[in-house]
């Protein structure tokens, strides 16, 4: 309901949701699940290292087969970097469909994005 130019909130709300398909949201859910799964299968020089590329990176966007992640600190980009011809072969055996390649990197707060 709208009155003196105020939209209602649950119209806004459903306006802003209607464009979401359920096929995107599973896909999401599914990059980040795999997206995990590779990373925890890190274990170069510490057994803990996947863990820790895990918690200090995410993914913000997958556009056009280009997954940007963000990292919160440069030498986590720099051990992504080291990583990834592994990241993009755990992707493609576990995400096929996706067809995932290359990767693009940014550091958290840099608000840079896919175009």
């Amino acid at each position: 309901m709208e009155e003196d130019g105020v939209q209602d909130f649950s119209a806004i709300i459903s306006s802003a949701f209607s464009n979401i398909r359920p096929t995107d949201m599973e896909n999401a859910r599914r990059v980040l699940s795999v997206w995990q799964q590779v990373l925890l299968g890190i274990r170069a020089a510490n057994p803990n290292e996947g863990q820790n590329l895990v918690s200090h990176s995410r993914i913000v966007d997958l556009k056009n087969g280009v997954l940007l992640v963000e990292a919160d600190h440069p030498g986590w980009i720099t051990l992504l970097q080291l990583h990834k011809r592994y990241i993009l072969r755990g992707l493609a055996m576990r995400a096929k469909d996706l067809k995932i390649n290359p990767l693009a990197f940014r550091l958290r707060g840099s608000g840079d994005a896919l175009v």
